[in-house]
C-alpha cells in the first residue's frame, strides 16, 4: 500500500525506505505503535482524503480487531527499543547528496515519540 499523498513529513525519508519502515508514517516496536511525524509540508495540492480511503478499500484490508494500547511501562520500553533498532540507526539526520542537503534534529523526533509513550495513563 502506498502512503497518502498529503505532502512530506519533516523526516529524513531518503534514509527511511519502506523495506525498513513498512508502516511509515507509523512505526511498530514490540506491542506499541508510534506516529513518526505530523504536519505535512505541501508542495502542491494534497490528495483528496476520500480518494485515498477509496484506494485503501480497493487495494487493502482494514483491521477487524482493535489495536490494544500497551501499558505506559511497555510503551516506554518499546520506544527505547525502536531507537536502538537497526532501522533507526540507519537514518541519516544530516545528509548531502547530488546538490541537496538537509539537517534534521533527531532529538525533536525522539522527544515526539517518547511523549507518545509518556502520555499513556498509568
Amino acid at each position: 500500500m502506498r502512503a497518502p499523498r498529503y505532502g512530506g513529513l519533516m523526516l529524513p525519508t531518503l534514509t527511511m525506505p519502506l523495506t525498513r519502515w513498512p508502516l511509515y508514517p507509523v512505526a511498530a516496536s514490540g506491542s506499541s505503535y508510534f506516529v513518526l511525524g505530523e504536519g505535512y509540508n505541501l508542495g502542491g495540492s494534497p490528495e483528496n482524503p476520500l480518494k485515498y480511503l477509496k484506494y485503501c478499500q480497493t487495494e487493502g484490508s482494514f483491521r477487524t480487531q482493535p489495536v490494544l494500547v500497551p501499558t505506559r511501562e511497555q510503551a516506554l520500553k518499546d520506544v527505547v527499543a525502536l531507537r536502538q533498532s537497526e532501522a533507526w540507526k540507519a537514518i541519516k539526520w544530516k545528509d548531502s547528496e547530488a546538490g541537496h542537503s538537509y539537517t534534521m534534529p533527531e532529538g525533536a523526533t525522539w522527544n515526539y515519540l517518547k511523549a507518545q509513550a509518556d502520555s499513556i495513563p498509568t
